[in-house]
């Protein structure tokens, strides 16, 4: 589970994520931008591992230790190489397969791979 400035999102054990919270940046990643006062599932995929919130951003990994990122991206903080305003749902961020942690900040953020890399 990860709280962040304005928003929650968590994975359960049968690796399904969920949010709630505002969403005017589209934070939640359910494709809007209407908060929800309640835990509301994402998309129908079942294998996610692990999830950070930033401020108006969520980065997450999945099983295959990809990395995901959704939500606002003005400062490039979802790290695509772009500074797309806004990301609505889930993108899955390169091509690589070794990422083993997340931690999103503000207007940033930091992973980790395999090797120790940051």
């Amino acid at each position: 589970m990860a709280a962040g400035g304005v928003h929650t999102v968590a994975t359960r054990t049968d690796g399904t994520l969920w949010a709630w919270g505002a969403n005017n940046d589209s934070q939640l990643g359910d494709g809007g931008t209407t908060s929800i006062n309640a835990p509301e599932r994402i998309g129908s995929a079942n294998n996610w591992k692990s999830v950070s919130a930033g401020y108006l951003n969520t980065l997450a990994t999945r099983n295959d230790a990809t990395l995901w990122g959704w939500g606002a991206n003005g400062d490039g903080q979802l790290g695509d190489g772009t500074f797309t305003s806004i990301q609505i749902t889930p993108e899955q961020i390169g091509p690589v397969h070794n990422w083993t942690a997340i931690s999103s900040g503000g207007a940033h953020t930091l992973a980790v791979r395999g090797d120790g890399t940051v």
